[in-house]
């Protein structure tokens, strides 16, 4: 999981995650894929640490899966030049996408990498299930 709140403690109702490593000593290697969540809020930027990781992540040919506001980080490290992805509309003119091919707000996989619009906090169009399926899927290749 990358995103800030993962290196810290989340309390979310009686669930407590407390991260073992920061990113910066994550091996990209001990891992088989990689799970961005929709941490970040529209607008800000993405920690210097969260786009090396990523790039890391893309070099080394590892399955990737983003929600929502993590596909920034995605984007900020390059992973979606020529690559389809998704976001809602909104996000087609977004400077940080170029080069990137909008497709729609559904789940989308592209290679290794693999995006979802929307996240829980929009319970009535969450994708979290789906996104976890096809990240799975790819998994299992």
């Amino acid at each position: 999981m990358i995103g800030s709140e993962a290196e810290g403690m989340r309390k979310d109702e009686d669930i407590i995650l407390k991260s073992d490593l920061t990113l910066a000593e994550v091996n990209v290697a001990d891992y088989a894929g990689f799970f961005v969540t929709c941490l970040a809020l529209p607008g800000s930027s993405v920690k210097p640490e969260e786009v090396a990781l990523a790039k890391q992540i893309v070099a080394a040919g590892k399955p990737v899966a983003a929600m929502r506001d993590g596909i920034f980080t995605l984007a900020e490290a390059g992973a979606l030049v020529g690559k389809r992805f998704s976001r809602d509309s909104e996000s087609s003119s977004e400077p940080r996408f170029a080069g990137g091919i909008y497709s729609g707000d559904g789940v989308v996989q592209d290679g290794k990498i693999i995006t979802a619009t929307y996240c829980p906090a929009f319970p009535s169009k969450d994708q979290t299930v789906e996104l976890t399926q096809v990240l799975i899927a790819e998994l299992q290749k």
